[in-house]
């Protein structure tokens, strides 16, 4: 499975910039009850940024 997430932000003149992050997971760690996001998923989107 994989979980598209998109920040999106907007500065003083309107400006709009967007980022793009796309996260995997299998489907056995979602059958395991790990539905949410890991501290890693975290560590990605900050390093997208």
């Amino acid at each position: 499975m994989e979980w598209t997430i998109t920040i999106e932000g907007k500065n003083e003149f309107d400006d709009v910039c967007r980022k793009t992050v796309r996260i995997d997971k299998s489907w056995a760690r979602l059958f395991d009850g790990d539905i949410g996001l890991s501290i890693e998923d975290g560590k990605t989107m900050i390093t997208a940024l």
